[in-house]
C-alpha cells in the first residue's frame, strides 16, 4: 500500500485496479468503523483518513532522522483522535 504507488501508477489499467481494490478496502474499513450520520460526510472523513495514512508513512519513509519518522508515523496514526474522530 506504500511503497508501491508510484510503482502502480506507471503500469497498466489491471495493476490500477487491482491496487484501486486495496485502497477500497482500506475505504470501507474507515467507512464502517466512523460514527458520522451523513454517508457523504462519512466518506470524505474515512478518504481523508486514508489520504493521512499513507501520506505520513510514505513521507516517514522518505525522511534520514528516525525521531522524525516516529514523529510522522505517530501522527498518521493518531489521526482520527487529532481530527476528534471516534472510530
Amino acid at each position: 500500500m506504500i511503497a508501491v504507488p508510484s510503482d502502480v501508477s506507471r503500469r497498466g489499467a489491471e495493476v490500477k485496479r487491482s491496487y484501486q481494490r486495496v485502497v477500497e478496502a482500506m475505504l470501507d474499513l474507515f467507512q464502517g468503523n466512523l460514527d458520522v450520520p451523513s454517508q457523504n460526510r462519512n466518506r470524505e472523513i474515512a478518504l481523508t483518513l486514508c489520504m493521512i495514512s499513507v501520506g505520513g508513512m510514505v513521507l516517514a519513509r522518505a525522511v534520514d532522522d528516525s525521531t522524525f519518522q516516529d514523529e510522522l508515523m505517530d501522527v498518521a496514526r493518531g489521526a482520527p483522535e487529532n481530527l476528534g474522530l471516534s472510530i
